[in-house]
């Protein structure tokens, strides 16, 4: 960072202090990689603070912003010259209220849409999303309630007019939530926005809605549909200090798991303060 006293620097010195290393100095703390999707990508930083790109072996992630240092638009290139998701944002007075993704197919382009609903500047209480497809028709639409505890999601119900869904969290450690930290690289410190919000580990680039929108760190859930056998759930942890460093997410049903694994790297610094 060159500064921390621009607008992207200061929600970075607010995250990055929860997660700083012990130092008599002024420490702080940012992601150096993330591990995601089989990949370790290397984060970069443009002047602001905001995180540029996070860039592995065969894939990277772009990030644009305004002049105002607000997110505006994603890229995620998968090893071809274009984009394999493609995310557009629209912003409210307490973050990210729309998210428009686009990923493009032999069938033309298909085209999801997530609104954010806000309780305050730091919840997001339900969300409603919608599948359009390839023809800019609304095809499928479902709305996501979702109830707090102590600052952790506790139930996540899901309903439309083809299915309903529940999605419980039983239990949280007491530990930073790394994915948090993501989120403030961006500057949209509630949530991470880029990638699929998920009840169960299934597709590209998916993060489970508990550790999304959660303070702490998630360790068991399961995930809920009528008729169907109930997905059971695991969070596996390794931790450094205070803050969960790399996590196994397990989704089990019908005898079959599933996993994710994903990962953090910090790097950090101290900073001088004058007496």
């Amino acid at each position: 960072m060159k500064t921390l006293f621009t607008r992207g620097g200061i929600l970075l010195l607010l995250i990055s202090l929860a997660f700083s290393c012990v130092d008599p100095e002024t420490p702080t703390c940012r992601i150096a990689q993330f591990y995601w999707e089989g990949e370790w990508h290397r984060a970069e930083y443009n002047s602001s603070g905001r995180l540029r790109a996070l860039v592995a072996e065969n894939s990277k992630i772009v990030f644009y912003y305004d002049a105002l240092f607000q997110l505006t638009s994603a890229e995620i290139y998968m090893g071809d010259p274009e984009p394999f998701y493609k995310y557009e944002f629209t912003h409210g007075p307490h973050g990210i209220i729309q998210t428009d993704e686009f990923h493009p197919s032999t069938l033309g382009i298909e085209h999801n849409r997530t609104i954010y609903h806000y309780s305050g500047p730091a919840s997001v209480d339900y969300i409603i999303h919608q599948e359009f497809g390839y023809t800019e028709e609304l095809g499928f639409e479902i709305r996501y309630d979702i109830h707090y505890s102590g600052g952790n999601v506790k139930h996540i119900h899901g309903s439309s007019s083809f299915i309903t869904t529940d999605y419980y969290a039983a239990k949280y450690d007491n530990k930073h939530n790394p994915f948090k930290a993501l989120a403030a690289t961006v500057g949209n410190n509630v949530f991470f926005p880029v990638g699929i919000h998920a009840n169960f580990p299934v597709s590209d680039y998916d993060i489970s809605y508990l550790n999304l929108f959660s303070k702490n760190n998630p360790i068991r859930g399961q995930y809920n549909v009528p008729g169907v056998d109930p997905s059971d759930q695991r969070f596996t942890y390794t931790y450094d200090g205070d803050i969960a460093k790399s996590l196994k997410w397990d989704n089990t049903s019908y005898g079959t798991t599933t996993s994710e694994k994903y990962a953090f790297e910090f790097e950090c610094r101290a900073i001088k303060t004058e007496e």
